[in-house]
This record gives C-alpha cells, structure tokens and sequence, in this order.
C-alpha cells in the first residue's frame, strides 16, 4: 500500500515538474538595430573579402558569413 502511495507521488511530481518546464514565459524581444557596414568597420570596404556575423551578446555565429 505504502509503495503504490509513494509511486502515485513520485508520478505526480514529475507531471508537474514536466507541466512547469513547458509552461510559457515572457521573454522580451531584444531591440533590433541596422547599421552600414562602414560604421562597423572603419578600414577600407574594398579590401574586405569576409564578413562573418556574431551575436554581440554571446559571440556565437548568427549565421553563414556572407561573401564579399
């Protein structure tokens, strides 16, 4: 009896704990910018031949770098 009453609880904790995780947050969405390439970069743009894009909050790559 005791070790069913333990399982039901043990299961009833891990929906829950399943029903938290999945449940929605708000998350704001971060200000988008544009910028020209030259206020990025003030070298000379003709002598670029790469440009690779970088999340500035975690230098992860944003994506394919883009040939020049």
């Amino acid at each position: 009896m005791m070790s069913r009453l333990i399982k039901t609880m043990a299961l009833l904790f891990v929906f829950a704990l399943v029903l938290g995780g999945c449940s929605k947050t708000d998350v704001p969405e971060p200000q988008l910018t544009t910028k020209k390439l030259y206020e990025l970069y003030p070298g000379d743009l003709k002598k670029v031949d790469y440009i690779e894009i970088r999340s500035g909050s975690t230098g992860q790559e944003a994506g394919a770098g883009l040939d020049v």
